[in-house]
């Protein structure tokens, strides 16, 4: 669980002791994670990235839920947002760190540049993905793929939104897949 304003632990066990900060969260952490409305970014540099393992990631959490029916992810907003502040830009704003299955689901990703980088929003090159549930919003990229890039793994996209997602060069102004599908 994370929650910017949880005042316990820090140790992701409940809403109380949620982790406060997500990019050291989800680097610590596998397994199911819930993610609590709000806005977060990466960090303070372009290269900064939430990287996700073999995750199963769900935002829109009032932050008072005990199972994951009780979410409301239209009515909750979690946003991943790569405006770092002033001109800086996320380059890839979720990426897939390792072989293993991963879940994104019920978040709005939005605001990246991926000057250089393919995926702005979510860059797959290890392992198989779901994402689900999210809305890619103002993502660049100007290699392949404005909003994801997935490569040689297999991906599925369901119940996902697009609005301004693009790029300069290559493939998938929303979405570049050269591996399988689900």
């Amino acid at each position: 669980m994370d929650k910017d304003a949880a005042a316990g632990n820090n140790d992701g066990s409940s809403w109380t002791d949620a982790y406060t900060n997500l990019t050291n969260a989800l680097t610590r952490s596998t397994g199911e994670f819930w993610v609590a409305e709000g806005t977060y970014t990466p960090g303070t540099d372009a290269t900064n990235t939430f990287y996700i393992k073999t995750n199963l990631v769900y935002g829109g959490f009032a932050g008072t839920e005990t199972s994951l029916s009780e979410r409301d992810w239209t009515n909750n907003p979690t946003i991943l947002s790569g405006d770092l502040g002033g001109s800086v830009y996320a380059r890839n704003i979720v990426t897939k760190q390792s072989s293993g299955f991963a879940v994104l689901d019920g978040f709005t990703i939005k605001d990246a540049e991926g000057v250089g980088t393919k995926g702005a929003g979510v860059s797959n090159a290890l392992g198989n993905m779901a994402i689900q549930n999210c809305i890619f919003t103002n993502l660049f990229a100007n290699l392949q793929g404005g909003a994801i890039y997935s490569a040689g793994t297999g991906i599925g996209v369901t119940n996902c939104t697009f609005i301004q997602c693009y790029l300069t060069n290559g493939s998938g102004g929303a979405v570049f897949c050269a591996g399988a599908g689900l």
